[in-house]
């Protein structure tokens, strides 16, 4: 699954390659560069997920390995824009 963050929720495409030909297909379209148009994947819109199963599961956030247990939810979220100023506008040189 590949969930991407927005400003309405998430968007998931969820890739389902159990066959030779679904999983060739993917290759082709991941070529291609439009992957999400193989048949192979599925794509949906939702405010949350939760983990299903009851194992705890292994996920990457930014490509940072967390571990996610059973019926934990996913929510998108916005943080707080935060600007930090190292020096004052006279030391910036004029574009």
């Amino acid at each position: 699954m590949f969930v991407t963050p927005d400003l309405h929720g998430l968007e998931v495409a969820a890739v389902d390659a159990r066959d030779w030909k679904s999983i060739v297909q993917l290759g082709w379209e991941w070529l291609n560069g439009d992957w999400v148009a193989a048949h192979a994947v599925s794509e949906a819109a939702t405010k949350e997920l939760r983990v299903r199963g009851h194992r705890p599961v292994l996920a990457l956030f930014d490509g940072e390995p967390v571990t996610l247990e059973p019926r934990e939810p996913i929510k998108a979220g916005k943080s707080l824009e935060t600007f930090i100023a190292t020096r004052k506008d006279e030391e910036v040189p004029a574009a």
